[in-house]
């Protein structure tokens, strides 16, 4: 299956189950809905509301949840940031915010 420029296989595939398997609340992992961001702006301003262990989902730009397409855990919210990491090219606390020029994110909150 072709996607963009890249050949998307069967673990990029499953991020979208992952989403909606984790977002679910009668799975008892998260009680409060999903936060979808398509700005820097956005992102800044619910910043608070966002903690190491949530999960945060990568689509292209403009397909929100419906385009979700990666996986990442967030490892540190620090001075109105959020940092993910990854294994592809393997990304240790980046800046979530480095995606969203050609990304919406997409974050499931993690109870506990």
């Amino acid at each position: 299956m072709e996607n963009g420029d890249f050949l998307v296989g069967e673990p990029w595939r499953l991020a979208k189950a992952q989403y909606e398997y984790f977002s679910d609340s009668s799975q008892g992992f998260c009680s409060s809905p999903s936060l979808l961001f398509t700005s820097s702006q956005e992102l800044s301003e619910k910043t608070k509301l966002i903690q190491p262990g949530d999960l945060l989902f990568t689509s292209p730009k403009g397909t929100g949840i419906e385009g979700i397409e990666h996986a990442t855990i967030v490892t540190k919210v620090e001075n109105g940031h959020v940092y993910i990491t990854s294994h592809s090219c393997p990304k240790l606390d980046q800046d979530a915010e480095d995606f969203l020029e050609t990304s919406d994110l997409t974050v499931v909150r993690i109870d506990g």
